[in-house]
C-alpha cells in the first residue's frame, strides 16, 4: 500500500499521500476511521479492542510529520477536545479518535 502512493519513494506515506491514498479508495465513513486508526497504532494493536493512540509518542509525532504547520499545542487541543470517556490526556481510544476525525 505504501508502494503504490509513496510518491517521493521515501519508504513512508506523507501527508498529501495519505490524503491521496484516502481518496482514491471508496471507503465507508467507519472503515475510513478504522484505517486511520490502524495507520496510527498499527494493524495488529488495531485488534485489540482496549488499544489506545498515545499522545506524544505517536499522535503528536505522525501529525507533524504529515504537516509540520501543526504546532504540539494545536494537536494537545485537539486531544483534549476529543476526550469524553475518561481522563487521561496522554493518549486517546478508538471512539475518541473518531471524535476527533469528525471535527
Amino acid at each position: 500500500m505504501i508502494e503504490e502512493v509513496d510518491a517521493d519513494d521515501s519508504g513512508s506515506i506523507g501527508w498529501q499521500e495519505f490524503l491521496f491514498l484516502m481518496s482514491k479508495k471508496s471507503v465507508s465513513p467507519e472503515d475510513s476511521q478504522r484505517l486511520a486508526w490502524e495507520f496510527f497504532i498499527g494493524s495488529e494493536a488495531a485488534k485489540d479492542v482496549g488499544a489506545r493512540l498515545e499522545k506524544d509518542d505517536v499522535f503528536i509525532e505522525k501529525m507533524q510529520s504529515f504537516s509540520p504547520d501543526f504546532t504540539v499545542m494545536q494537536l494537545e487541543d485537539m486531544i483534549f477536545q476529543a476526550k469524553f470517556e475518561d481522563g487521561d490526556l496522554d493518549s486517546l481510544t478508538y471512539k475518541e479518535f473518531c471524535k476527533l476525525l469528525m471535527r
